[in-house]
Parts: C-alpha cells; structure tokens; sequence
C-alpha cells in the first residue's frame, strides 16, 4: 500500500520524490500547486515514508508498476508528472510503460543517462555496508555536499537539518534496495526523444555534483519539446533549497500547457 497526499482539484500532477527523501519534500509545491488549480498527488515511494518497501528484487520499473496501480487505483487516466532525481529516473521508466497516460513531463535534478563505473560500483558498495553495519549514519557527511548546494549549506540550516533527517530516518534495506536498482536502471535520453508532448527540464545552478549541467542540456536536448529552467542558489534538491522558484517554474510550464 502507497502512502500518499492527494489535495487540490483539477488536471492531476503526480510528483515523485529524491532519494532519500519521502513525499514531505514537495510541501510548498502541493501548497502552490493545488492554489493554481491542479489535483496534486505526492506518494511515499515505497520504502520511504509510511510506504512499505517492496518484497521483490532492486528495480525501478517495480516501483513504476507500482504507481500505476495507484493510478488505477484512483482513477486517474492521464496526469503531467514530475520527478527529482530519484523520481526524474523513476518518471523515465513510467514514460516507457504508459507514454499515452502523461501529458507532460517535468524532469528536475536528474539525468537520463546511466552512471558511469565508478559510480556504479559506489552505489553498490554504499548497499553492501548499509546492510552490513544496519545505519545510514555514515551517509550524512558523504551525501549532504551532493544533495545540497553552497548556499543552502553556508545560509539554510532548516534545510541542511532537514536532509540531515532524511538520511538518518532512510531504512538501511530501502537504502540497499534502492542504490541496487538505480545502478542497474537504463540510459533513458532515446525514450525521451520519443516523447511529442511537453516538457520542462529544470534544476539547481549549483548541482554540479549529481546531475551536472551537461546531463541537463542532454536531456533538454533530446526533448522535442522540451524547455531548459534554471533555479539560482539550490543544488540537488532544488524544490527543498528554493521552493518557490521551483513552484514558480511548475506554474508557468504548466499553465503554458493550457493556453
């Protein structure tokens, strides 16, 4: 069973979080978004949050199927969809399996290329002694300068604080499990060039660290149409470093839509 927060009415955005965060991370932007008109569905992804970690092997595409269960579930056919990096990857794997069903696409922080070897093998390490030592405490000084930018470290501590937790409060297995499944997901940029409808590539200016520029000029770039946004002063979790100019970028690209 998906956790989720559903508010607002209207077209339907369906918003997927990073890792290793939970639904809470997109608080100003339901806020925001359900204010402009929009019904607003942020899950837990499974194993974050109040949802239970999936039972089967690493995979993204079960966390896909999953959400389209929880679709189905609500009765929803069509959505725009959005994702943070975990959720930009996740979001690739829902464009594979149901195209028809989004009409839009919003890809922040992410990249739709594989990682390279180092990064991969470190993903698998970081699995194997988060199993091992049963604590995700020794990720916290190891992810906080990828997850966030100068600014929110040197001026946010609600932010920093914030992450901080998040990592803490990440179950080692959902850790392990999730580092799996990212490794082994697929390059993703030929089913975007595939993708006719709208879409918005948008992230923090000083996310040089996970998702470099030129992974969002790639992107961006394979899009037909596809639309480049940039958020001064965030990192890699842009929408919890600057909420509003993330919300602000959501509004406007999804409002293009209509006209």
């Amino acid at each position: 069973m998906i956790s989720i927060k559903d508010q607002g009415q209207g077209p339907v955005v369906l918003l997927l979080h990073a890792f290793p965060c939970d639904g809470s991370m997109w608080e100003q932007q339901v806020f925001r978004l359900s204010k402009e008109g929009f019904r607003v569905i942020v899950p837990d992804l499974p194993g974050f949050g109040e949802s239970p970690l999936l039972t089967a092997d690493p995979g993204l595409d079960l966390v896909a199927e999953a959400l389209i269960g929880l679709m189905d579930d609500l009765d929803v056919e069509r959505f725009h969809l959005g994702g943070l990096s975990l959720g930009g990857y996740i979001s690739m794997a829902l464009l594979r399996m149901v195209p028809d069903r989004l009409d839009s696409l919003m890809l922040i922080d992410t990249k739709g290329t594989t990682d390279p070897e180092a990064a991969l093998q470190n993903r698998l390490a970081v699995a194997e002694r988060v199993v091992a030592e049963r604590s995700t405490d020794f990720l916290v000084p190891a992810m906080l300068p990828g997850l966030l930018g100068e600014t929110s470290r040197s001026s946010r501590p609600d932010v920093v604080a914030q992450t901080e937790r998040w990592i803490r409060t990440a179950a080692p297995e959902t850790v392990a499990w999730y580092q799996r499944a990212m490794a082994a997901r697929p390059d993703s940029l030929a089913d975007l060039a595939n993708f006719m409808r709208p879409a918005a590539v948008i992230y923090g200016d000083e996310d040089t660290v996970l998702s470099p520029y030129q992974e969002q000029t790639a992107m961006a770039d394979a899009l037909p149409n596809g639309a480049l946004r940039q958020v001064i002063s965030a990192g890699h979790l842009s929408a919890v470093e600057q909420p509003a100019s993330v919300s602000e970028n959501m509004v406007e690209f999804l409002r293009h839509i209509g006209e």
